[in-house]
């Protein structure tokens, strides 16, 4: 094997990042980058011992900026892509949260979802040395229609097993996380988001508006049910939410069921329409000509999201929830998307011409020469000694005790990841686009893996 550089992509949610950053890396290994990617922990442990390289992080925030550092120290380029970064609070929210100058100092490029996001990065980042870039999002590529017809067997499944459904899904971790509220409010404390008596006072807000939706949703799904006995009402939360609340909501009505298996694309592209309160799944929904509706029977432009709830139909009672369903059920009715396509193209990028995963790929390869690493990092056999060393480490915490709840946190957003499905994730994406013939998979630890490409 040999390889131009070598990159890293940690995946933190298994469900929403694997298919985008697994296709990235196949694009990558195409060009001859050698990637490892799989779980962050695995991913991250390898960079420190491994050869040097590129290696992502997961967005701009203040908290990232010792972790970005550490690596650029270790003698990688560190480069980000925010994955909340196209469903954002209000610009000088997102700035002031999420947009850190300190982490922006330690990298070398920032890839956007669009134009938006790019403008609010920008001049943060004048003085960091930093490029950023308009890119897209691989997670997004996706959406476009040589990828679509791979999941038409996932979609039968689902469609044999609930036959017409309405798909619920919901986006509310701060105050329905699986740790409970307390998490989300000691995790924003790490963050750094809650310094001060302005910060704590939004937050706790926004919190306690999420819990005034969630309420709303709650009486509104077995209403659903009984008004549609013809439909299922499927609801699919949040991959940090606790699932109690709504199986409660379900036991009432027969035809609602919680559902959160596999990535959300195929549950989109089989539903008759999606139900939402600022969720990055309507924006998904429109580009997959899937009608949503936009649940909003509390109102505060101070804590929503504009973006999915302008490309969606609005609802702002139960009665007029229904209404909308019963309305977006008739032939012809999905509504005009000119609009909504013109107000997309400010956000997002990618979604026609290159894939994001080809743009990335391009600027990461112009700016990987001068990197220096010895053979031996670069022997598979030792990268697969470091992976197992972390597993060996978690398995001593976990008998221990320590950190048990953490660890079951992990679990529920990356619950493992198994060879055949890499493999098969490769194979389809070569059959969707004719490309990485000789791409391949070499396992390096229980969730991580080295794609490379083989003649």
């Amino acid at each position: 094997m040999s390889a131009q550089g070598w990159l890293y992509i940690p995946i933190e949610t298994k469900v929403r990042e694997l298919q985008g950053k697994l296709l990235l890396a196949a694009v990558a290994a195409e060009a001859g980058l050698r990637t490892i990617v799989g779980h962050k922990d695995e991913v991250f442990s390898i960079a420190r011992k491994g050869p040097r390289g590129h290696i992502f992080n997961f967005g701009l925030s203040r908290n990232f900026a010792a972790m970005s550092r550490r690596y650029r120290q270790l003698g990688h380029k560190v480069v980000s892509i925010d994955e909340e970064g196209l469903v954002t609070l209000r610009d000088e929210l997102y700035v002031r949260y999420r947009v850190s100058p300190e982490t922006l100092r330690e990298l070398e490029m920032f890839f956007c979802w669009g134009e938006k996001q790019a403008a609010l990065v920008r001049e943060q980042a004048a003085d960091a040395g930093c490029k950023v870039l308009v890119t897209g999002n691989p997670r997004f590529d996706m959406f476009r229609p040589e990828f679509r017809s791979l999941m038409k067997s996932e979609v039968e499944s689902i469609r044999n097993k609930y036959g017409s459904y309405i798909l619920v899904n919901t986006n509310f971790g701060s105050s329905n996380h699986v740790q409970g509220k307390s998490y989300s409010l000691s995790q924003l404390t790490k963050k750094g988001w809650m310094g001060t008596p302005e910060d704590e006072s939004y937050h706790c807000g926004r919190i306690g508006f999420q819990e005034t939706i969630i309420q709303h949703f709650k009486t509104t799904l077995p209403i659903l049910g009984r008004k549609f006995p013809d439909l299922n009402v499927i609801v699919r939360p949040h991959p940090s939410e606790s699932h109690a609340l709504w199986r409660e909501a379900a036991a009432l009505c027969e035809n609602v069921h919680v559902v959160h298996e596999g990535t959300v694309t195929p549950w989109i592209m089989g539903a008759e329409a999606i139900i939402h309160n600022g969720c990055t799944t309507a924006i998904e929904a429109f580009l997959l000509g899937i009608p949503a509706i936009a649940y909003r029977p509390l109102k505060d432009n101070k804590y929503e999201t504009r973006l999915p709830n302008e490309l969606s139909v609005q609802a702002g009672d139960v009665g007029e929830l229904v209404e909308a369903v019963r309305h977006l059920r008739q032939p012809g009715a999905c509504p005009e998307a000119e609009a909504g396509r013109e107000l997309l193209a400010r956000y997002l990028q990618g979604v026609e011409g290159a894939l994001a995963s080809d743009r990335i790929v391009a600027h990461l390869l112009s700016a990987s020469s001068g990197f220096r690493y010895s053979a031996w990092r670069s022997n598979v056999n030792w990268l697969r000694l470091v992976a197992e060393n972390v597993r060996i480490k978690r398995w001593i915490k976990q008998l221990l005790g320590r950190g048990m709840a953490a660890q079951e946190y992990i679990r529920c957003k990356f619950p493992g990841l198994e060879f055949c499905e890499v493999e098969s994730l490769l194979k389809s994406f070569s059959k969707a686009t004719g490309r990485f013939n000789h791409v391949r998979a070499i396992r390096l630890g229980k969730n991580t893996y080295c794609i490379d490409r083989f003649k």
